[in-house]
């Protein structure tokens, strides 16, 4: 099974800030997805949907790191490129 957001269960408050965090983002470049391991917009991204909007604890960024380097180091996802996770960074 596949979590999903159910923004049906968002507060008001919750709406009001993912309209916040939607505004605070929509200008903000995104590397390539291959790249996602070194994304400081990607990771500001998180920060703000998953602590700050659904108060998830900030624990959760250390473990997404993880999994988006791991992600990043695959190489299916990679394609060879150098911008790939160096070996001991992983």
């Amino acid at each position: 099974a596949l979590g999903v957001l159910d923004v049906r269960k968002l507060s008001k408050s919750q709406l009001e800030l993912s309209h916040k965090i939607f505004e605070q983002f929509s200008d903000v470049e995104l590397l390539p997805a291959n790249e996602a391991w070194r994304d400081e917009g990607r990771l500001a991204l998180d920060q703000a949907v998953l602590v700050e909007m659904l108060n998830q604890s900030s624990e959760i960024m250390e473990s997404l790191a993880i999994l988006r380097t791991k992600w990043c180091s695959e190489p299916s996802v990679h394609g060879g490129k150098g911008t790939r996770p160096l070996p001991d960074y992983c």
